[in-house]
């Protein structure tokens, strides 16, 4: 299990959603969202943005879900622009 998965999972608990609830939200098989969890199949930001929707993640949420996942948020500035 990476720090991602067990991000996603441990958010998924505090929801107090299964894996079912959160697979028939996004449209995945249970089955699915179980190996997301356990870190064996990786997440796209496609689906990672449809997860945290069925969470309904707050800001903070998604900013860790995000940085965890090593994907800069939408509006992150390119370091060079910073310069």
């Amino acid at each position: 299990m990476t720090p991602f998965s067990a991000y996603l999972r441990s958010l998924r608990m505090a929801k107090g959603l299964t894996q079912r609830d959160v697979g028939d939200r996004i449209g995945y098989a249970q089955t699915s969202i179980s190996d997301i969890e356990a870190g064996t199949n990786r997440v796209s930001v496609q689906v990672l943005t449809p997860w945290l929707d069925a969470l309904e993640a707050t800001d903070a949420e998604r900013l860790e879900a995000l940085r965890l996942a090593g994907e800069p948020p939408d509006d992150a500035a390119p370091e060079a622009a910073l310069t």
